[in-house]
């Protein structure tokens, strides 16, 4: 069933919380600082094509065992990852695009994208990379009723088609009385007109008596 619109913050919770933790995403750890310090993606990505991420991990470890447990892989976990009660990292080495895919697909494009933006803004995804994104960082934290608020809600296409046929009243109402307003203006001008004619009229009368009082 495809979702166009959230209606409680236990259905947005569902969406961007809970079903991270029902997920198979890998825990964030310092092999995925690893990875990220030594721009390994595609390499863990390949790997994880053919063997397990454990698998790949204890590999990793025994080729580089100092590398990865070094104070600059320290250093980039808890720049990632800071202690914090009630909250997980995950760690997704796909694009964006790929997360949106596989995360979002039975919502409607624009409420997955209103949902991603809420999550980007307030710290519960963080993309790796430009454009697109190398890798994501998801940290499970429940959203609150104020960033159930901000979501934008659905208009159904009941309301939309009364909204537009509101719009359209107003608008013809507002043609209607420019319309009026056109003409009164017009009237206006024509008065304004015959009123100068006068003016003239009377002008050239007095011009014609002074001659005539002169000869």
């Amino acid at each position: 069933m495809i979702i166009s619109s959230i209606d409680t913050l236990d259905q947005l919770n569902a969406i961007s919380y809970s079903q991270f933790l029902e997920s198979d995403l890998i825990t964030f750890n310092l092999i995925s600082a690893y990875v990220i310090n030594n721009n390994l993606y595609s390499n863990l990505r390949a790997a994880l094509q053919i063997e397990s991420y454990s698998d790949y991990s204890l590999r990793l470890i025994d080729d580089n065992p100092e590398s990865t447990y070094s104070a600059e892989t320290l250093a980039t976990f808890e720049t990632y990852a800071p202690l914090a009660d009630g909250v997980n990292y995950y760690f997704y080495p796909y694009s964006i695009k790929e997360f949106t895919s596989q995360f979002f697909s039975g919502l409607v494009p624009t409420l997955a994208e209103s949902i991603i933006s809420l999550m980007k803004s307030t710290g519960r995804i963080t993309q790796i990379g430009g454009g697109s994104g190398k890798a994501i960082i998801v940290k499970t934290q429940l959203m609150t009723d104020v960033h159930f608020q901000s979501i934008p809600k659905t208009v159904s296409p009941q309301e939309s088609i009364l909204g537009i046929t509101d719009a359209l009243s107003s608008l013809t109402s507002y043609v209607k009385n420019n319309e009026y307003l056109y003409d009164v203006i017009a009237q206006k001008d024509q008065l304004i007109i015959a009123l100068r004619e006068e003016v003239n009229q009377l002008n050239n009368k007095v011009v014609s008596v002074y001659q005539t009082t002169w000869r």
